[in-house]
């Protein structure tokens, strides 16, 4: 392990990399973050029991690291525990007063460190910037993540806000910068293999007062396309619906505090029937949702903060099930 030298309170952001059989792209990941480290950022890579090369990886190229910039390297080892384990270990090393993540098969744009600083500047609770999501073999599929309809700068948060970034649905971890005490307070569940991310997300989206938006596309995510959020097996069905319910859960709970969650309510809520009813049948999954449904029955949100009319119809319908997800399908495409 890189042992760091410095004084903690110079850390101004920790940058965690969690690494999981991923020898393709570590090499060109960390090369793109290694020109950029300054004296008060650190990396913490949490290797999570890779069985390829990637480990053996990481050391030689955090041992080849001239000094100083060595000293703000730090490499974890550890038994396959899973990414949101090996984030949650990053969040309990880390000296940053603020903390991102990075995905290890991702690269990062030459001016990303500078206006993560930058940003953090003003003291946000949080901050979110843009993405270029690119593919390998099919560059003319590449695309910015979002269209942001605010420029940079700091905001308090408020529902309109709220419904900017639920409207992107994007909830990936490692598209925002995080103060350590919100990670600290709410670290990622261990018993969910999906959507992990969008529960942390918004459950920290509820104790926040202020945002900082980047709206410039700073980190570049490559699609690959048989990575573990696209599987298709059974068992990965039901891990995905599994952890689909507990998000559900909490964004009921998030909703009751504030009625502009019920946006990202509804979205996963239409997800987990659509996928469930492809994996597990209708009575299944109508048994399954009873459950739901029931926590749901004290919400009453204005249905005008809900976007899209499959999704207002789908709220009316919700007790149904999965005739609900049906109806609130066919009756949009027919309603203006």
């Amino acid at each position: 392990m890189t042992q760091i030298s410095h004084t903690h309170s110079m850390i101004c952001l920790s940058i965690i990399i969690p690494v999981y059989n991923i020898e393709k792209y570590i090499h060109e990941c960390l090369l793109s973050l290694c020109n950029q480290i300054e004296n008060n950022v650190e990396v913490i890579i949490i290797n999570d029991g890779s069985t390829d090369q990637s480990a053996q990886m990481i050391d030689e190229f955090t041992h080849n690291i001239p000094n100083p910039l060595k000293q703000n390297f730090v490499v974890l080892h550890q038994q396959n525990q899973g990414v949101s384990h090996a984030r949650n270990k990053g969040v309990q090393n880390a000296n940053g007063h603020y903390i991102t993540f990075i995905d290890p098969d991702d690269i990062i744009a030459d001016d990303y460190i500078s206006k993560i600083l930058t940003a953090i500047q003003t003291s946000p609770d949080l901050i979110q910037f843009n993405a270029y999501c690119f593919f390998e073999s099919a560059p003319e599929k590449n695309y910015h993540l979002s269209q942001p309809s605010f420029s940079s700068g700091l905001y308090k948060i408020n529902d309109e806000i709220l419904r900017e970034i639920f409207s992107k649905n994007n909830w990936f971890s490692w598209l925002r910068v995080y103060k350590r005490e919100l990670l600290l307070k709410n670290p990622f569940p261990t018993n969910m293999t999906h959507f992990e991310d969008a529960f942390i997300v918004s459950k920290i989206l509820t104790e926040i007062e202020n945002i900082f938006i980047i709206t410039d596309s700073i980190y570049n995510y490559r699609i690959v396309e048989n990575s573990a959020t696209r599987e298709n097996n059974l068992a990965t069905k039901n891990k995905l619906l599994n952890s689909c319910s507990l998000l559900i859960k909490e964004l009921i709970k998030n909703t009751k505090k504030s009625e502009i969650f019920a946006i990202p309510l509804l979205h996963f809520s239409y997800i987990y029937l659509d996928e469930s009813k492809k994996s597990r049948g209708y009575f299944t999954t109508n048994k399954n949702w009873k459950k739901l449904a029931k926590e749901m029955k004290s919400l009453k949100p204005d249905l005008s903060i809900i976007q899209t009319k499959r999704e207002k119809l789908f709220f009316i319908f919700r007790d149904l099930g999965v005739f609900g997800h049906y109806l609130a399908r066919k009756l949009s495409k027919i309603i203006k």
